[in-house]
């Protein structure tokens, strides 16, 4: 039998104060998120210009 789900805890201080930045702001970008978004990007694209239906 499984285990039953805890709640998760409250956050309070400094840690909640970050979080509802990073909500309002977005994640601050780092090399490696860039790169990554970068790669996603440049997949996309190449994926839909082989696509029979994405140039209709």
């Amino acid at each position: 039998m499984a285990k039953p789900i805890k709640a998760t805890p409250v956050i309070k201080g400094r840690d909640a104060a970050r979080i509802v930045r990073e909500l309002r702001e977005g994640t601050p970008p780092t090399e490696k998120r860039a790169a990554t978004l970068k790669r996603a990007r440049e997949t996309f694209e190449r994926s839909s210009a082989k696509s029979k239906w994405a140039s209709q």
